[in-house]
């Protein structure tokens, strides 16, 4: 997906995103600003790519998850060892030559950052915003950042595979929802729009 329809789309969420909230007492009045209350710290880990699931989770992340300034959300970009393997086409996975792989992961890591960049503009500073590359399995890249930040939570998108695909291939949304100590929320692209 192109990263200007993908900033279109965090910009929708933005749009339609919620004012921040007031702090609020024990007793749910607001409290004055000069209020020394903790700051609550949520890391939300939010897998993307360039499937317009990844971008509907991006959105849905930036808009219900990004509600102040202790929230960080954690952009994390998995990409596989064998980086000619298209598992859609059943096509047989080769690997890159040496050389290859560093240049990979660069333009992938230079993709992530992009992302990153247009994410920072578009939560203003509602909170903290990092990407994280990670070549391997996405489930267990996904799960391990997850782990090393204490996420509070999960987000990924969902790709709509059907039951053969999905059996055949693996959903890694299936397996975070089943697997992962945290909870895992599952957006659908249609969710955001």
């Amino acid at each position: 997906m192109a990263s200007s329809t993908r900033t279109s789309t965090i910009g929708q969420a933005a749009a339609h995103s919620p004012a921040q909230p007031a702090a609020a007492s024990a007793r749910g009045s607001p409290q004055n600003s000069s209020s020394t209350a903790p700051t609550r710290s949520r890391h939300t880990v939010v897998a993307i790519d360039e499937s317009p699931a990844s971008a509907a989770a991006l959105a849905y992340a930036v808009e219900h998850m990004c509600q102040g300034p202790g929230d960080t959300l954690h952009l994390v970009h998995a990409y596989p060892r064998y980086t000619t393997y298209d598992a859609l086409y059943f096509t047989a996975p080769q690997r890159a030559p040496l050389g290859d792989e560093e240049a990979i992961r660069r333009s992938r890591n230079e993709w992530l950052q992009s992302i990153v960049s247009e994410t920072r503009l578009v939560i203003a500073g509602r909170c903290s915003c990092d990407g994280v590359i990670g070549m391997g399995d996405a489930r267990e890249v996904i799960a391990s950042v997850a782990n090393r930040f204490k996420a509070s939570s999960i987000v990924v998108g969902s790709r709509g595979l059907g039951a053969v695909k999905r059996a055949l291939l693996g959903s890694v949304s299936s397996h975070l929802v089943n697997f992962s100590p945290q909870p895992v929320i599952v957006v659908k692209s249609e969710q955001i729009g």
